[in-house]
């Protein structure tokens, strides 16, 4: 095995593990991958680095992005900070735009986790390493481990919500449950964590 692409691959796998260092290890192991499929010809290969580091430049840019788009909604809040009608088309645009560029990136990021899997499959028989075939069932298991992670605090927030359902507050009214912080988490970051 090349030292190039050996010592890139590990040293992005080390860095995904650590915060902060973990930014660039999306850049390492997409260029080992690269290398690796200009090695050894494989068209899977190269697809699966040049899409690790799209998929960073398109986080990168939304990270960037993003504060700017709502600094152009200051001048349609009033003084309250309550949103005047004039703004309600902007922040559709907004939204539009987040949800369009979220599906991409959700589309993409799955492609190269399925790619990603292959690479470390076919890799193991490329190099008769065992140790790509073991990286590759770790991906799949982690991934399932998160599903249920997931799956068990919206069930789990639910019960509490449902057990709630029915309390009277102090004016003697029944309040609808309001979904508990869990689920609330789950919704938001749930995506992310797969």
């Amino acid at each position: 095995m090349s030292g190039a692409y050996k010592w890139l691959g590990g040293l992005g796998y080390i860095f995904s593990i650590i915060p902060f260092l973990n930014f660039v290890a999306p850049i390492l192991v997409g260029l080992a991958w690269l290398l690796m499929g200009r090695d050894k010809r494989s068209s899977v290969f190269t697809v699966t680095g040049v899409l690790m580091i799209v998929i960073l430049v398109l986080g990168a840019s939304i990270l960037l992005i993003l504060p700017f788009q709502f600094f152009t909604l200051f001048p349609f809040l009033g003084a309250d900070g309550e949103v005047s009608p004039s703004a309600i088309p902007q922040l559709l645009q907004i939204a539009g735009l987040l949800i369009i560029i979220g599906l991409t990136v959700a589309a993409l990021g799955l492609a190269a986790f399925i790619l990603e899997i292959i690479s470390h499959f076919r890799a193991s028989a490329i190099f008769n390493n065992k140790w790509f075939k073991y990286a590759a069932w770790l991906r799949i298991v982690t991934v399932i481990i998160a599903i249920i992670a997931i799956g068990f605090i919206l069930v789990s927030s639910m019960a509490m919500g449902l057990s709630a359902f029915g309390e009277t507050t102090l004016n003697g009214f029944t309040e609808p449950p309001m979904p508990g912080p869990n689920v609330m988490l789950a919704l938001f970051f749930g995506p992310f964590i797969i």
